[in-house]
């Protein structure tokens, strides 16, 4: 029986002579319509609002309540123990040495991996619950009105800087060079070097002549060249060198938080939550596109193997590839915090009592295509629903 003549008709009409089979592949299950991830392992955390933590190949997972947990990268339990440190949620951040930061109400605790305890600190009588660690292992922590760096030794107080009131659940963003990007309350972006020397202040407020609380949207993302991505009320996705200074901005409408961040992938595309829709910007801030959705885009995530994760307002998570497409889906997650992408491409959430560890999204399995049919493979192409597509083999 001879195989069908090429066609260009069909979910595969992009699909041309000479195609990577991997890339046939991905714009296959891309006309298959989005999948759903496989679920590798759960781990039920035993407190509400579980968010996990990734160090030296361990999840960590922390939340609601004083119990905290080290899995291995396969979900199997290698420590569990009580934190001194109170506080509702209890927050997580891991240093380059291994070391685990859990920060609550009024103390940080630095653990090893076996759970022993480096240090712990009190630094003020009342902590905001949220942490960074430098490259340097320095510890970053707010209060009310102070930005604290703490030795990673023995957890002293290394430097503090008197500001205007920080955001509550807002960390520092470390930049590649140890830069601390600090969020002020009336949402001023100041620029500390790790000895706590101010290096800029980006005050939106003031340029725009605009009232107090109100600029600023969620925290920034900085890229590997200490650029800095931020959005703004006024409706702009902006970029700031390492300086400081403005060097593009787009429009893109404000997010529905202020928890929300742009995200960056590893193709250098910038991606920001703007209402019911996500944005995508190349490096230069040329608009690549506007995926709409049907709910609020809450977090954005960005997806080393480019594309996009997407944290909907009621519930649920959204993947888009490069182009924007919806490439999978989960329904009724209320997912806690930001998800984190592990270094082998595994996607770790926290959602309700339990962290979830997702496939990465070469795995992730489509429905069944829309229409009906077979998918037959030769050598040099396949047969897709009767439509034969020329393919090479990866690496030819």
């Amino acid at each position: 029986m001879s195989a069908p003549p090429p066609s260009s008709n069909g979910p595969v009409d992009r699909v041309t002579l000479g195609m990577d089979i991997s890339e046939a592949t991905r714009l296959l299950r891309r006309a298959s319509g989005p999948g759903v991830p496989a679920v590798l392992w759960r781990f039920p955390s035993q407190q509400s609002r579980a968010m996990p933590c990734l160090s030296d190949g361990s999840v960590w997972v922390g939340g609601w309540g004083p119990r905290l947990h080290r899995l291995s990268e396969a979900g199997v339990p290698r420590w569990d123990g009580e934190t001194p440190v109170d506080g509702e949620p209890v927050r997580l951040a891991a240093a380059p040495s291994g070391a685990i930061h859990a920060v609550g109400a009024r103390q940080v605790e630095a653990l090893d991996a076996d759970g022993t305890r480096r240090w712990l600190a009190k630094p003020s009588k009342t902590l905001n619950p949220a942490c960074a660690v430098g490259p340097e292992g320095q510890c970053y922590v707010t209060d009310k009105l102070h930005l604290y760096a703490l030795d990673p030794r023995d957890g002293e107080v290394l430097w503090t800087r008197s500001q205007t009131p920080a955001r509550r659940e807002a960390p520092p963003t470390i930049g590649p060079d140890g830069t601390i990007h600090y969020v002020t309350a009336n949402d001023a972006l100041i620029a500390f070097a790790p000895d706590g020397r101010e290096k800029w202040r980006y005050d939106q407020f003031e340029k725009l002549r605009q009232p107090i609380f109100g600029d600023l949207c969620g925290e920034p993302a900085v890229d590997a060249d200490g650029n800095v991505y931020l959005q703004t009320r006024d409706g702009f996705l902006r970029k700031l060198d390492a300086r400081g200074v403005e060097a593009w901005s787009v429009p893109a409408a404000p997010p529905s938080g202020v928890e929300s961040r742009p995200a960056l992938d590893g193709q250098g595309n910038v991606y920001a939550c703007s209402g019911h829709s996500v944005v995508s910007v190349d490096a230069h801030g040329k608009p690549r596109w506007t995926r709409p959705l049907d709910d609020v885009a809450a977090r954005v995530v960005g997806n080393p193997l480019g594309g996009v994760v997407v944290s909907l307002g009621n519930g649920g998570l959204r993947g888009l590839d490069v182009d924007g497409a919806a490439t999978w889906g989960m329904a009724g997650l209320r997912v806690n915090g930001e998800p984190i992408f592990g270094p082998h491409g595994i996607l770790y959430v926290g959602t309700g009592e339990e962290v979830l560890a997702l496939a990465p999204l070469d795995a992730y399995q489509p429905p069944v295509p829309q229409k009906a049919g077979t998918v037959e493979q030769h050598e040099g192409w396949i047969v897709v629903n009767g439509v034969r597509v020329p393919v090479r083999p990866v690496g030819s």
